[in-house]
Parts: C-alpha cells; structure tokens; sequence
C-alpha cells in the first residue's frame, strides 16, 4: 500500500469528522476496500498510467477509514470502486472484440437483467447521510446513461467501444448495489437536501461565458466536460435526486474554478490570478473551524474539505492544478455549499399534467 504523505494524514486527524462514528458502516467499507486491494492486485498489469492514481486513491480510503472518517473515505472509494471494476469488466469481456458485434449485443442484452438487479433504474437512495445518498443516486443514473448508449458506441465505434461503456456502466450498477445496501445509515429524520437550482443557472451562465476564445481554445475539451457534468446535474434534478444534483453541481463549480485561475493573469480585473498556498491554508482552517460550528449532516462539507486537503498535499509535491484545486474548494465552492444550504429548498413544481380529450368527427 502507498502511504500517503505527513500533511494528509495530518489534515485526516484535525479536520472534523462528518458525524458520529458509524462503526458498521466504516466496517462493511474496510471489507469493500479489501476486495478493491484484490483486484487492483489482479490488474496491476494492466492499469497502465492509471495504477498511481488507484494506489494513491485506495490509500486515502484506508487513511480515513483508519481514522473512523467514513465521509472522507467516499470520494476515493467512489472513484476507485467505478475504475477497477470497469477494468476487471473489460479484462473478463476482451475476446468479444474478435467474437464480432451480434457477440457483444447478446452479452449488452444478457446484462440488462443484472443492471435491474443491482440498481433497479430509476430507484432513488433511501434516506441517510448526503454525501452517501448523492453518490448512490449518481451510480444508478450514471449506470443506465452507459448502459444506454454502450448498444450505439458499438454499432458505431465497434466493439471495443461498445465495451467500454457497458464496462462503465456494469461497475457503476454495482457501486450503486454496495452503497445501497452499506449498514448505519443515520436513523433518524433527514432534512430535505436544499435543490441547486440557483447554482444550476448561476453554472450555466458561467460556462456560456467561457464558451469563447481565448480560453474556449485552450480548454475546449474541459468546458464539453463541465457541460456534459451539468446536464448530468439537471437531469438528476428531474428525478428528484437533489444531493447529487447539488455534489455533481459543486464538482462542476470546482472545475470552472480551477479553469478561470489558470487562465487568468494575476492582477487582471475582476479575476484572481494564481492562488498562495499560505492563504489557500488558511482558509481551510478558517472551514474546518466553520465546520465544527455546522448542525446536522455535514458529510458534504466534510468531504469537501478533505478534498481540499488533499489538493494542498498535492500541491506541495509539484502536482498541477492541486494549488488551484484547494483554492477553489475553501473559495466559490464551499460558498456555494453554504449558499444551498442556507437557502429554502424550492417547493413541489406545480402539476403540468393536461388531459386531452379526443374526438373524432364523423365527416373526416
């Protein structure tokens, strides 16, 4: 196991946990996190540039667990459960590239059973801590999205394509399964999670504004994610899965962040410039403090935070982008947590049902 350095594990221990110790919850995540040292071991070979990634992710996973912090172990768990298990599924599913395209449509069609089994579509997380319920509800929408569209990659792209985005699709299914059925979840009444609806809009005229030269240019293909990451968002709205609109809009909120500081001269008007690392630490520690304060489920934030500590390690071993990632988490984007949070969740849209009567004249 890679050992994460001194300055995470430091923030590990000072940052406030999310809530009180949930030991069986923390203890079915340390057995998940066994089988994910397994297959990572299994496909350590075939993980190419990614192996790192995985190693240092896992790592983090361990590190919070270790330390009863279930909260901040989701995100690295989240990530690295899709990662591993798309590979392991691709590596198990490789000869259908020879086998041809009716091959892989009876195996696309054998597996829609599985995907209902393990997330049955359209099934909302039952009530518990946000930051556990958001990204179950994102695993299962984000399981049917490739499943969709996995049958046209492979007619159009062939069968490889077609794999990899039923491979993504089958490990979101079962993250979704095992986040579904983790023990101690909180018991009693949850809050209903503020809807993003004024982040929503506020993002989308962010992006239309860097929709254009310079930056459009420069980061075109970072700018389609964020779109792309913010229809996930709305969609998720529609379903009223409203904790994971709101963390898929705060990922969303971090990256435009992070493209506005690194496209910005310092001193330029009405943008930031580079962040400082001693000010981007201090205000994580103004959070963390913040944080200690907060009543209820923090899970959210908690995470957030950790995420920002981990930006700042990063950052101080010549990384990119991870002084930019941690100024943009402790900045816009716990504002814009605080902002949701402070705000009344939006009532019920009225009904827009109609009924249409039909009737048939009798010239016609």
């Amino acid at each position: 196991m890679t050992l994460l350095p001194s300055l995470a594990v430091a923030w590990a221990c000072l940052l406030p946990s999310a809530a009180p110790l949930s030991e069986p919850l923390v203890e079915a995540l340390q057995d998940e996190l066994e089988e994910l040292f397994a297959l990572e071991a299994g496909l350590r070979s075939s993980l190419g540039a990614s192996a790192d990634e995985l190693s240092r992710e896992l790592a983090r996973v361990a590190t919070s667990l270790d330390v009863g912090d279930w909260a901040a172990a989701l995100v690295p768990f989240d990530s690295a459960f899709r990662s591993l298990h798309a590979e392991g599924f691709l590596e198990r599913t490789r000869e259908l590239d020879t086998q041809g395209f009716e091959a892989f449509d009876e195996a696309w069609r054998g597996l829609e059973q599985d995907f209902a089994e393990l997330a049955p579509r359209g099934q909302l997380s039952p009530p518990g801590p946000a930051l556990l319920v958001a990204l179950e509800d994102s695993a299962n929408l984000r399981a049917w999205r490739y499943y969709a569209s996995s049958r046209g990659q492979g007619t159009e792209g062939g069968v490889a394509a077609g794999r990899y985005y039923l491979g993504h699709g089958y490990a979101s299914a079962r993250l979704a399964r095992v986040l579904h059925d983790l023990p101690g979840r909180v018991q009693a009444e949850v809050p209903p999670t503020p809807r993003p609806a004024a982040l929503l809009e506020a993002l989308e005229e962010d992006l239309s504004d860097l929709f254009r030269p310079p930056l459009l240019t420069r980061t075109q293909s970072d700018l389609t994610r964020c779109n792309a990451a913010l229809g996930f968002a709305r969609e998720l709205t529609r379903r009223g899965a409203h904790a994971a609109a709101l963390w898929q809009a705060l990922e969303v909120q971090q990256a435009v962040a992070v493209l506005r500081s690194g496209s910005q001269e310092p001193g330029q008007p009405g943008e930031p410039g580079e962040p400082r690392e001693p000010e981007v630490a201090r205000q994580l520690a103004q959070r963390a403090a913040q944080l200690e304060d907060q009543e209820g489920d923090a899970s959210i934030a908690a995470a957030l935070l950790q995420q920002a500590s981990w930006a700042l390690d990063e950052a101080a071993t010549g990384q990119p982008d991870g002084l930019r990632r941690a100024a943009a988490i402790v900045g816009p984007v716990w504002t814009a947590h605080a902002a949701a949070l402070s705000a009344s969740p939006a009532p019920e849209p009225a009904s827009s049902k109609v009924t249409v009567t039909l009737v048939r004249w009798p010239f016609t």
